[in-house]
């Protein structure tokens, strides 16, 4: 009577074994596949956000000697489609217009062309010195803006991701 009640004990164990080695499993497996998803639909908003980005530059390269549509691009068609999805521009930079897209002129011969020092910047109407000759400043389109991505399933303390994309387009000279 012992033997046998040993016996059915041995079968009643190995039943169990795989229900219990799932229910171990499964929230970590499930866990694994969230925050992949995640990571996915971020990296989807990155590429959204590169790809609206690319467009305008593509746009400002094929238009270049017609600011005025260059312009009506920028306001009619990028700036809204990018709200639409989503993005945000950075702050209205010295009277700008349109935020997140910066109209900006420097002369050909600055070393240093960092755009964002005032210093190297001038006037679109003026001229620049080069060589002793009058020429017109370069023109260029400064584009940023910003894809935000709240993480429905934060981990670890990420629960917001921040994109951040800035082009600069030269629309005319060298």
């Amino acid at each position: 009577m012992i033997a046998r009640t040993i016996r059915l004990l041995r079968r009643l164990d190995d039943k169990g074994n795989s229900a219990i080695e799932f229910a171990l499993a499964a929230p970590v497996l499930a866990l694994a596949g969230l925050g992949l998803a995640d990571f996915g639909f971020a990296f989807h908003a990155k590429l959204l956000l590169e790809s609206e980005i690319g467009a305008a530059q593509l746009q400002i390269l094929e238009a270049k000697d017609d600011p005025t549509r260059v312009q009506t691009y920028l306001t009619e068609v990028l700036r809204p489609s990018m709200l639409a999805a989503g993005f945000t521009f950075p702050a209205e930079v010295e009277g700008q217009s349109n935020p997140g897209i910066a109209r900006v002129c420097a002369c050909p011969e600055a070393a240093n062309l960092d755009l964002s020092d005032a210093g190297n910047r001038v006037s679109c109407t003026s001229t620049c010195v080069v060589d002793g000759q009058d020429v017109a400043p370069y023109l260029y389109y400064v584009i940023s803006a910003t894809a935000d991505y709240r993480m429905p399933f934060p981990f670890a303390g990420f629960d917001e991701v921040a994109y951040r994309v800035e082009r600069v387009v030269q629309a005319n000279g060298g």
